[in-house]
């Protein structure tokens, strides 16, 4: 018997949110479970949505954040540094420590 899956449509470019905080000597992850009826009810998600029009990625990301959770972030207290193609191949060429 083949292996089923649920099928879940995409209509839409969407976010996801991964919300991590200092714990111990790790991160502890935010996680909601979906409630209602139909696909993944009872799962374990990350915060997530669909971006609306005229609306950046970011944008949505504190929107859904603030809609499903009623968190706020605060500023970083490190600078944003913009994403290079040069940082990601550096990202994946240091060693672990």
């Amino acid at each position: 018997m083949p292996h089923r899956t649920a099928t879940i449509p995409i209509h839409s470019y969407g976010v996801s949110v991964f919300v991590l905080r200092p714990d111990g000597d790790g991160h502890a992850v935010l996680l909601l479970r979906r409630s209602g009826q139909g696909t993944l009810e009872g799962a374990w998600c990350q915060v997530a949505g669909a971006v609306r029009a005229g609306e950046k990625a970011w944008q949505t990301a504190l929107r859904e954040l603030k809609e499903e959770t009623g968190l706020v972030p605060r500023p970083p207290s490190v600078p944003h540094r913009p994403f290079s193609q040069a940082a990601l191949e550096s990202a994946h060429t240091r060693s672990a420590p």
